[in-house]
């Protein structure tokens, strides 16, 4: 039975690939190419004559699926994409599937990729991330990935197009203002180029963006300290990962009682109360609560009838 070889490719400079993607590529006895045209420049390059080369894409992988797989029963066949790894945000993962189900070997032949490329020149904190494809398209859907990163110390790596990348990064500057980001584009290539700074200097630097574009945001500090609590402003405690929970427990106005929690509480984010407390964890009662909202309508009142006597 013959083997798919998922066969990474330049994503820019055609130099880039490895001696054993080249072998790979000159002994199948098919290639199955996202656009045949740009496959063809780069076998070209290196005298490569596939005895079969085909378009597989996303709209014609039905009817190409069982072409290949017949073609697996007796030659091996090699996958590969316009630029970087197949199968990675790419209709190639369906092929891989169907090559598994129907008991072939699936075999990684590894190069290029624009995701490591961009976190390797970012110089951002991106000792963990997670790669999200192309951003969602619809605004909404935007502001939710964006909100949840602000809570997140992974950095977020995405694709984004050169006439969707001021519409993301305003999104990236209204939602994580602060927050450094890389804007790499045309990695490997002649114009290649990395930009890195906040979203707003970004949009600033990109009037008129142009090639292929990957995102890295960086991701929440671990380190950061919590934002300064008023305790007679809250009533519901504040858990910050490491710190403390900061509560009016009823007392005499401005006590805080302070005691320390587990790091594992999420950043910056109210207790959600619903269950007991835990040991030694400072709460606020639902008694208690109700006592210091009392206080502080009498306290209103008292200076409402003040400010009227005046």
């Amino acid at each position: 039975m013959g083997i798919l070889y998922v066969v990474a490719t330049p994503i820019g400079n055609l130099e880039d690939i490895s001696a054993r993607a080249q072998r790979v590529l000159s002994e199948v006895g098919l290639i199955g190419a996202e656009d045949t045209r740009t496959a063809r420049v780069l076998l070209t390059r290196y005298e490569i004559r596939p005895p079969e080369l085909i378009s597989y894409t996303e709209h014609n992988r039905a009817r190409r699926i069982p072409h290949i797989l017949q073609r697996l029963a007796t030659t091996d066949v090699a996958l590969v994409s316009d630029a970087g790894t197949p199968a990675v945000s790419d209709p190639g993962i369906e092929l891989v599937a169907a090559a598994r189900a129907a008991g072939h070997d699936v075999v990684a032949v590894p190069g290029p990729s624009a995701v490591a490329a961009a976190v390797s020149v970012s110089g951002l904190r991106v000792a963990t991330f997670r790669f999200i494809g192309f951003l969602p398209r619809s605004k909404g859907d935007v502001r939710r990935v964006l909100e949840e990163q602000a809570t997140r110390p992974e950095a977020l790596v995405a694709f984004e197009s050169p006439q969707r990348l001021l519409d993301s990064l305003a999104a990236i500057d209204e939602t994580l203002t602060e927050t450094r980001i890389a804007v790499c584009r045309e990695l490997t290539k002649l114009h290649e180029e990395t930009y890195v700074g906040t979203a707003a200097e970004a949009l600033q630097h990109f009037a008129e963006p142009r090639g292929e574009i990957v995102l890295v945001i960086e991701g929440a500090d671990p380190n950061a300290k919590a934002p300064p609590v008023d305790a007679s402003r809250s009533t519901r405690p504040i858990v910050c990962p490491g710190s403390a929970v900061l509560a009016n427990r009823g007392g005499p106005a401005g006590t805080v009682k302070v005691s320390t929690v587990s790091p594992l509480a999420s950043p910056f984010v109210p207790s959600s109360d619903t269950g007991p407390p835990a040991a030694g964890n400072s709460t606020t009662s639902t008694a208690a609560k109700a006592r210091v909202t009392g206080r502080r309508r009498e306290s209103s009142s008292s200076t409402r009838r003040t400010a009227q006597v005046a």
